[in-house]
């Protein structure tokens, strides 16, 4: 936690998401808004990168992670498991 000038109260936390998003402050006026305002702006960051075809995943599996849930859980039970190993490929819509 640092201050985030001389004369100021706020404090903030520098954050970084390697490598879609480059090392900034977020700032609050005291710690836990600081830390509120950093997870919103990962929040924010992941959901950009998913729209534009990133896919975020559950460490060591293949389940994705829900980007709306307020512990990042992943989404369990949703498909099949056959849907959920290999290359998705064979399982997108066939134009006709």
């Amino acid at each position: 936690m640092i201050s985030t000038d001389a004369d100021s109260s706020d404090v903030g936390f520098y954050i970084e998401i390697e490598p879609i998003m480059e090392r900034r402050l977020q700032a609050g006026t005291d710690s836990l808004s600081a830390l509120c305002c950093c997870i919103e702006l990962v929040r924010k960051a992941l959901k950009i990168f998913v729209a534009h075809g990133g896919v975020i995943y559950s460490p060591g599996s293949k389940l994705p992670i829900d980007l709306d849930d307020f512990a990042f859980q992943p989404q369990f039970g949703l498909l099949r498991p056959q849907y959920l190993d290999g290359n998705p490929e064979p399982y997108r819509r066939k134009d006709g």
